[in-house]
């Protein structure tokens, strides 16, 4: 006779073998008085190419091929009610399925502040547990971080985000970076950073040397205007006699003079 499945709540999610596995209390198969290690390892069905691991408290499903005790407990999971609580839901994940004791919530699509938070139906799309996630559309990929703070309100301050698109009735494409601070960063410039740190890539006092020391980048416009000041003051200006500097208190002189230099860096893009 098949086993089916049934639902359980994670109590352990430590496998010292990185075998991803979890241990899964399955009420009225697991003893109430249970030890931790006593409850047999479920192995995820998800491939190893694609990483989601529950948490401890959330609930998943569990297959196992009939109902021995020996067979292998199988793990698909965590159960998710709905896209607002992403970041973990251990209250309510069996809403929508039978014999869950709460109701879901509002739907989160319903609630003007939340529009932009979630994917359109015939997206495809990745999600992280916080504010980060990977929407491809049919011409578009966005790469977001920063989309909201609780998944209830669209962050429509400062969202960070790679857009990559491509128009295809003119065959064009862009590719647009938005961010507070944006760093183009090299592993072979004379100015070195520590890149790779093996937690987090750049860290936070990383990330401070490169506001300090990283070149900024010049802003094109400012450097145009700059560059236009020079060559009035250049084509115009006089000399009292011959040999002495040129006349200050001329206009394009001293317009040019006088530009603050500091207008044409960028603060918030940098390289090194």
């Amino acid at each position: 006779m098949d086993y089916g499945y049934k639902y359980g709540v994670v109590v352990s999610v430590t496998d010292i073998e990185d075998g991803d596995r979890v241990r899964v209390y399955i009420k009225g198969e697991d003893p109430a008085d249970y030890k931790v290690n006593d409850i047999p390892y479920a192995f995820p069905l998800l491939p190893k190419h694609l990483f989601v691991k529950p948490q401890v408290g959330e609930k998943v499903i569990v297959f196992r091929q009939s109902d021995k005790s020996s067979d292998d407990r199988l793990y698909i999971g965590p159960i998710i009610s709905q896209p607002d609580k992403l970041g973990s839901d251990t209250l309510a994940p069996d809403a929508f399925l039978k014999g869950g004791i709460m109701s879901p919530g509002v739907a989160p699509s319903t609630i003007p502040e939340n529009k932009g938070l979630q994917p359109d139906p015939s997206d495809i799309a990745l999600f992280g547990r916080g504010s980060t996630d990977i929407i491809q559309k049919k011409n578009e990929i966005q790469i977001r971080a920063g989309k909201s703070v609780d998944l209830k309100k669209f962050n429509r301050n400062n969202l960070t985000y790679v857009q990559v698109k491509n128009d295809p009735t003119t065959g064009k494409g862009q590719i647009n970076i938005v961010s507070d601070n944006v760093n183009f960063l090299s592993h072979s410039s004379s100015i070195k950073f520590n890149l790779c740190d093996p937690e987090k890539l750049i860290t936070d006092d990383e990330f401070q040397k490169v506001l300090k020391e990283a070149q900024q980048l010049p802003l094109g416009n400012k450097l145009v205007e700059y560059l236009e000041l020079q060559r009035k003051a250049f084509a115009s200006h006089v000399h009292a006699y011959p040999g002495l500097p040129p006349d200050a208190t001329q206009n394009e002189v001293k317009n040019y003079l006088n530009y603050d230099l500091t207008k044409v860096l960028s603060q918030n893009f940098r390289c090194n």
